[in-house]
């Protein structure tokens, strides 16, 4: 009789034990997915967070936002999970969280785990996951240490008018940088204002490509430190460049930029995160590095054309998807993607040049 209670005690005991760790298990989950929606999440880009594996004091979270997806590895630290690396394919084989310097016996569980969980759902979705490319770190404050290709992106990436960041609102997974990180202008300014990076950016040559009229009146979205808005001034002696951002610090070091160096026909501007507040209308409008940065980018051009004058043209220069150099491959956008997305906000392309080796540049008119 004492056998059967006290196997009756120990099959209690095993099942309150496994409703506690089932419980501690969802309880995670949803801390997880919770953290995750927190630090990406956004109003115009909704972020689905699907499935989650823990083990322990790791786990993966793979996520999918707009027409982008990839995984998340969090650790936990006390009570709290931090988001430690965004990552695709790597994250679900046992060689590629090794590398990561998880032991063996767990990037097996934690693969085979994902394994099952993803299983469960379409093979579109998975495609999704994988499709994120080369892996972006995190710190515990949710921003991105310089890595060897964000480091090109930043030699690159003058223009901080990051259209989803900003204020309180966090970029998507892998984003290689939140907007803050831009505020430092005096700091961004060595790297923005290179010297060096006129070799492969060209800024001369875009000019001369764009042909302006001595009296046109320019905008420069997402102008940063005003590496390209100070040349367009000289370029339009008689005109305007409106040099607008969303950084407010960069506003301020643009502003003190045309002050100091006597650059009276550029106006440092305050832009939004759904318009460049440009306070009129404009020959040209001109976003260099910055196109793949916007959310909603269909209606952002699209109200972007009750600031432009008839017969305005608009240039974006980004870079393109095969370039050794960049930015980070999983943002970058195709020919085809720009051109779709402008047509949908009523552009047609006008003109296209093939001079600069990282970037493609090409320049629409608003439909009649």
């Amino acid at each position: 009789m004492k056998t059967i209670i006290l196997t009756a005690w120990l099959s209690v005991v095993a099942a309150i034990g496994s409703y506690a760790t089932a419980l501690a298990q969802t309880t995670a989950t949803g801390y997880i997915v919770a953290v995750m929606m927190k630090e990406f999440d956004r109003p115009d880009a909704r972020l689905t967070v699907e499935p989650v594996v823990i083990d322990d004091d790791i786990a993966i979270a793979s996520w999918i936002q707009d027409s982008r997806g990839g995984r998340a590895l969090l650790r936990r630290k006390g009570d709290a999970w931090n988001i430690a690396l965004c990552s695709g394919e790597s994250l679900r084989q046992i060689v590629g969280l090794t590398k990561i310097g998880i032991d063996e016996a767990r990037a097996k569980r934690l693969a085979d785990s994902l394994e099952r969980a993803e299983n469960a759902l379409p093979k579109s979705r998975i495609a999704l996951f994988d499709s994120f490319e080369g892996t972006v770190v995190m710190d515990e404050h949710g921003n991105h240490p310089q890595s060897h290709e964000a480091e090109d992106h930043e030699r690159g990436q003058q223009h901080a008018q990051h259209i989803q960041h900003g204020g309180q609102t966090r970029s998507e997974p892998g984003q290689h940088h939140q907007h803050g990180q831009f505020d430092d202008a005096e700091k961004w300014t060595k790297t923005f204002d290179d010297p060096k990076r006129d070799e492969w950016q060209k800024p001369d040559e875009i000019l001369k490509a764009l042909a302006l009229k001595p009296g046109d009146v320019v905008a420069d979205l997402g102008a940063g430190t005003g590496f390209l808005a100070a040349r367009i001034a000289r370029s339009v002696p008689e005109g305007k460049v409106f040099a607008a951002d969303l950084s407010k610090d960069m506003v301020a070091f643009l502003g003190k930029r045309a002050q100091e160096n006597k650059i009276t026909n550029l106006v440092a501007v305050q832009a939004s995160e759904l318009s460049p507040n440009l306070p009129e209308k404009v020959n040209v409008a001109i976003m260099l590095d910055v196109y793949h940065h916007i959310g909603k980018r269909v209606d952002y051009f699209k109200a972007l054309q009750s600031s432009l004058k008839p017969d305005a043209r608009v240039a974006v220069i980004d870079f393109r998807p095969d370039s050794p150099e960049g930015a980070p491959k999983h943002m970058r956008l195709p020919i085809s993607t720009v051109e779709s997305e402008m047509s949908a906000a009523g552009y047609r392309r006008i003109a296209a040049h093939d001079f600069l080796p990282r970037q493609y540049f090409l320049v629409f008119e608003a439909k009649i």
